[in-house]
């Protein structure tokens, strides 16, 4: 009934719940096929077990051996039982089991704030007990013939609330438990031990309660979630009539930099992978990042490089990435500069083996000059590598446009084309190796309908290999040998 994600809950946390939720939704099929809750409930075992082996494997998950998480893992270990031989049991004793579990339920968060035993780890694995007991409830009612299959959707609905906030959702911060959620969940449970009685008159007006209950409650969550995090709306361009305009832009936003198109740490490690596959078979060696920002790229690559440099005009931008390279194993093999990556006037000739842009192409006001000072610093057979939103995708160039929409965040902004690139690289000496297209939604500029539209366009675009769906272009050049 609350946000699953929070601020605290670790990614694999977040991971493990994305698999559980689709492993549990597709093992209550196949218990309405098979016509026994079995599958349901070895589902569950395999997956809880799983969560509970990694936490105490992990060091970065509080400690789990204390009275609260110990009732909590009683009370799963009911449910599990409960699923597994339900079907055997009278419909009296499954009344009597879910009412004892639900007294548990209290107090293992009684427990929990009386100890000062709060932590992220046992707010998540009540909460995911929590929604596996409901699941389990709705499979015994469909399967003892007290109701339609209809009413599993009751028990999907925080699944399917989980895997859209994971594949369209961001970094979402941590949601309290509201009276709201405490009163729906409730009177969920309620209606559905009612509908174990003989009451038949009612129990389809019962169902439809509790699936309106749940419907208005976690309606109410995401769209919450949605409007906070994306801020859907365009932006509103900043005005840059010189060089200074720009920097001073960057200067404010450094502090408070987020990824507002999506979850950072997939968008990272996506961003990544395209860039290693694009130097698969090249010298990491020297790596220049230019409009490097808060530095993230770079210092992920730092394992296969010997040295890295990473220039920005923006100081506070440079202070940020500093920062986290002090941090890191790899702070004497890192160097940060204030430079215009128009000029470069802080590297040196033919001095690096690879020159990086991520997201930052688009703001850079001179492209060309910028291109000739890249192939500049490159040593021969060096490559660039650069990633950017493709101006050729339709929502820049045809939907935006249409709608009159804003897209750039500065008044200067320029996406390119493939055309673009083929037009221009070859200019300052470039090679071209690579142009493709990679999945990137300006899920932060857009409303959640259109991030959603775009994103299943984008997935269309990938199968059928249609270039204009594809919201983001990657080009790998390299300065010839000679």
């Amino acid at each position: 009934m609350e946000c699953f994600l929070s601020s605290h809950t670790v990614p694999w946390m977040i991971r493990w719940s994305v698999a559980h939720s689709i492993i549990c939704v597709s093992a209550s099929f196949y218990s309405l096929f098979t016509q026994s809750p079995l599958p349901l409930c070895l589902a569950g075992f395999l997956t809880f077990g799983v969560l509970v082996f990694n936490a105490f494997l992990r060091p970065d998950t509080e400690s789990l051996i204390n009275a609260a998480n110990s009732v909590t893992a009683v009370r799963l270990s009911g449910v599990l039982i409960l699923a597994g031989f339900g079907m055997k049991i009278p419909y009296s004793w499954i009344i009597g089991l879910s009412i004892l579990f639900i007294l548990l339920d209290c107090l293992d968060g009684w427990l929990a704030r009386k100890n000062g035993e709060e932590t992220a780890f046992g707010a998540f694995f009540d909460k995911e007990t929590d929604a596996y007991f409901m699941l389990v409830l709705c499979l015994l009612l469909v399967l003892g013939g007290r109701t339609e299959t209809w009413i599993l959707s009751i028990g999907f609905f925080r699944y399917g609330f989980v895997v859209l906030v994971y594949f369209f959702g961001t970094n979402i911060q941590q949601e309290k438990k509201t009276r709201r959620a405490r009163h729906v969940f409730t009177a969920v449970m309620i209606i559905l031990l009612a509908l174990f009685l003989p009451i038949q008159t009612i129990e389809k007006p019962l169902a439809v309660t509790a699936l309106l209950l749940l419907f208005i409650s976690f309606g109410s969550d995401t769209r919450a979630v949605f409007k906070r995090k994306y801020r859907p709306g365009p932006p509103v361009p900043f005005p840059v009539d010189n060089p200074a305009d720009a920097r001073d832009f960057f200067d404010r936003i450094a502090a408070d930099l987020t990824d507002p198109h999506g979850n950072p740490e997939r968008r990272l490690k996506h961003r990544l992978r395209l860039i290693k596959e694009s130097l698969s078979h090249h010298d990491y060696g020297e790596i220049l990042e230019i409009g490097c920002g808060s530095g993230g790229h770079l210092l992920a690559l730092m394992g296969k490089s010997r040295r890295g440099t990473g220039i920005d005009i923006s100081s506070r931008m440079l202070d940020e990435a500093k920062k986290k390279a002090q941090a890191s194993p790899f702070a004497s093999r890192i160097v940060y500069k204030k430079d215009d990556a128009r000029y470069l006037h802080t590297v040196t000739d033919s001095s690096m083996d690879v020159v990086l842009c991520v997201g930052a192409f688009e703001h850079m006001l001179d492209k060309q000059a910028v291109l000739r000072n890249v192939y500049r610093v490159l040593k021969a057979g060096g490559r660039f590598v650069c990633l950017t939103p493709n101006g050729k995708h339709i929502w820049y160039s045809r939907i935006a446009p249409r709608l009159k929409v804003n897209t750039k965040h500065l008044s200067t902004d320029e996406f390119i084309t493939p055309e673009w690139v083929r037009r221009r690289l070859p200019e300052p000496g470039f090679v071209i190796e690579q142009i493709r297209c990679w999945t990137f939604v300006p899920r932060g500029d857009l409303s959640v309908f259109m991030g959603i539209a775009l994103h299943l366009l984008d997935i269309l675009g990938k199968a059928f290999k249609i270039s204009s769906f594809r919201g983001g272009l990657l080009i790998a050049a390299e300065k010839p040998r000679h």
